[in-house]
């Protein structure tokens, strides 16, 4: 009896390391992406976090084999840089990895970097079962997730709920379906010709690795080749601390869509093969986007996905868009050269209502593009770049050069300079730019990422532009330059100092900020305090701007993890806000713009009720002072929101 007894609490005991160890990683995967987040959101960086939250998720599910992964399988994880991934290959190639603590053999990882990959990375030592089609279904793994959120409750709106059904099997490494339904708050369930039940419908299938076969993706998906300027819909080809640090952030080729963002993607087949050194890819897409048309013309292509009011119902899917895209790539040890080219075609004219910025944006009903993009390195140096041609009204140029240099394993100096012609203007294609146009810029970036301190990482860039054109709030060409510093350290404890000065060109106008953040953990409690000063002016005002918080985070044994967070801001003008990074739900973000004077606090409740069954639970509120509202002639004293998420795994 006594002996069954010991079995029995041995195996609670094992039960529970196991599944504490699950929701350990589930937090420290919220800690990366919170760290990843707020580098992106300081720098305003185009990038869809949802995309890149549930491709974080995704690898965790399915975690990476060191000992056969490829330059791409590292270059998911946008916390490496490309001399980390360098490293790690070295190290397999020498000799394959029996276990992840050989890891500490990479000079170039310091341990909270390797704490960060663990989560993403498992070793095997039992070779690859040998593949065939009927392998494909061997070990299903599915998951489905319901959120239903409850918006802004004290606003006036009939329907302030909020529901998303997402659904992913995942029958092998080369196998991969995808569902997805989203309905924002306000918007009907039923609209002829427009809604009908879900706002937006979405999904996929994906075949990877399958001989010559790298990838086939039929449904919704995304594709970015080179720097971005031709073609990119895919994560961030606009992030300059991406660029410093030489991070995953800006991934290439085809790829399944993952998140339920209604812009920005690509709904068709795409295939990526290969023979030797060469890489194909050619995909076309056929989908309906958000558009006015009126007499045949609509002035503008809407990416907000929302269709509330009459006005957003009558744009929605109103305009044909069909796109072709072709990519070959030479992929050399030293060199990738590539050609990609597009070509578009609107069933409406894309007309723009003329105002003194959009005089060169593209006007008409198809587009040509095509780029020329290469990188090529030797020892410390790499250079890479893209030009790129668009058709407009005439012709405009693109182009992107840069130059890395890398003396040390942890030492990289980047240069950067672009330019871009007034009538350049990509349909679908990215790229280093001060704003979202990028025609009529040209500038140069130079930045360096530092770490060899012990327990010290340091990046920094100064990215100095000048408009030849007008654009958006500058009626006249104008110079602007945007400057970052990061420092942090991390040991047991994290201290991360950013500093960031930035004018866009227009008259006395500029915006300096300094944000602190300590994360300090002490057993099952993480403690994480942050604040933010900054000073902008505009015109002949000149205001300043605070926010100071705490977030306290415990895990119980049970799987339960608690989150509280509270902050106070003063930021009394439109200039003074600041973007925070919150957590919320699996496969979503949160990023409020603190505005006014009030206070903001939020929690959170994740609960891992066993290894297939996880509710997640979170209430915020904001509050804003009578005074504040009362000058600014503003009425909602409160904004609620709660929301609520099931996930199902087997």
């Amino acid at each position: 009896m006594t002996r069954r007894l010991n079995i029995l609490l041995f195996a609670l005991l094992l039960s529970f390391v196991c599944h504490s160890a699950v929701v350990y990683h589930d937090d420290m995967i919220a800690l990366i992406i919170e760290d990843i987040y707020s580098q992106l959101i300081e720098e305003g960086a185009e990038v869809d976090f949802q995309e890149l939250e549930q491709e974080l998720y995704a690898i965790h599910a399915d975690p990476i084999d060191l000992n056969s992964a490829t330059e791409d399988d590292l270059r998911r994880l946008p916390f490496l840089s490309q001399s980390q991934i360098d490293a790690i290959l070295l190290l397999v190639y020498r000799q394959p990895l029996t276990s992840l603590y050989e890891l500490r053999l990479v000079s170039e990882l310091a341990d909270y970097e390797i704490r960060n990959l663990l989560p993403f990375v498992v070793v095997r030592q039992v070779a690859a079962d040998s593949l065939s089609w009927r392998s494909l279904w061997q070990h299903p793994r599915q998951e489905l997730s319901l959120r239903l959120d409850a918006r802004r409750i004290e606003s006036n709106g009939a329907d302030p709920f909020y529901t998303a059904l997402r659904y992913q099997l995942k029958a092998s490494p080369h196998l991969e379906l995808g569902l997805s339904a989203e309905r924002d708050t306000h918007e009907p369930w039923y609209v002829k010709g427009k809604t009908y039940g879900a706002d937006f419908y979405g999904g996929f299938m994906q075949l990877k690795d399958l001989g010559c076969l790298r990838k086939l993706v039929i449904g919704d998906m995304r594709a970015s080749f080179g720097q971005g300027l031709t073609l990119s819909n895919s994560l961030s080809y606009t992030s300059k601390i991406a660029y410093v640090q030489d991070n995953g952030y800006r991934r290439e080729g085809i790829d399944r869509k993952l998140s339920t963002s209604e812009y920005d993607f690509m709904r068709g087949i795409g295939a990526t093969l290969q023979w030797w050194k060469v890489q194909l890819s050619a995909m076309y897409s056929a989908r309906k986007v958000d558009g006015n048309v009126v007499d045949g013309c609509f002035s503008s292509i809407q990416r907000t996905g929302y269709h509330r009011t009459e006005s957003e119902l009558n744009a929605k899917r109103s305009v044909w868009e069909q796109t072709a895209a072709v990519n070959v790539t030479l992929r050399l040890d030293k060199l990738h050269l590539g050609i990609v080219a597009t070509y578009t075609n609107l069933s409406d004219t894309l007309a723009p209502t003329p105002e003194y910025y959009n005089t060169y944006y593209f006007r008409g009903t198809r587009q040509s593009s095509i780029g020329l993009h290469y990188q090529w390195r030797y020892r410390k140096i790499e250079l890479f770049g893209e030009l790129s041609a668009a058709q407009n009204t005439r012709w405009g140029v693109g182009n992107i050069i840069g130059l890395r240099l890398s003396p040390t394993s942890d030492i990289s100096m980047v240069a950067i300079h672009r330019y871009y012609s007034p009538f350049f203007h990509s349909l679908h294609g990215q790229g280093l730019s001060s704003s979202t146009h990028r025609g009529g810029e040209h500038g140069m970036l130079v930045g360096a990422d530092i770490r060899s301190l012990p327990h010290w990482q340091l990046s920094a860039y100064a990215d100095v532009y000048r408009h030849t054109t007008p654009s958006y709030r500058q009626p006249a060409p104008a110079t602007g330059y945007d400057v970052m510093a990061t420092a942090q350290y991390s040991k047991t404890e994290s201290l991360i100092l950013r500093l960031r000065a930035q004018s866009k060109g227009i008259a006395d106008s500029y915006r300096h900020a300094l944000r602190a953040t300590l994360i300090t953990p002490v057993g099952n409690w993480t403690n994480n305090a942050f604040a933010e000063v900054n000073i902008a002016q505009s015109a002949d005002t000149l205001t300043p701007g605070t926010v100071i918080g705490d977030q306290v985070e415990y895990r119980f044994p049970c799987s339960l993890t608690l989150q509280l967070r509270a902050e106070g801001f003063y930021c009394p003008a439109w200039d003074n806000r600041v973007n925070l990074y919150e957590n919320d739900m699996p496969y979503s973000f949160s990023i409020p713009a603190v505005y006014g004077i009030g206070a903001r606090y939020y929690v959170n409740l994740r609960y891992h009720i066993n290894d297939h069954f996880s509710l997640y639970l979170r209430a915020s509120q904001t509050l804003q002072t009578d005074k504040w509202l009362d000058a600014h002639k503003q009425y909602r004293l409160t904004d609620t929101d709660i929301h609520a998420m099931l996930r199902v795994r087997w």
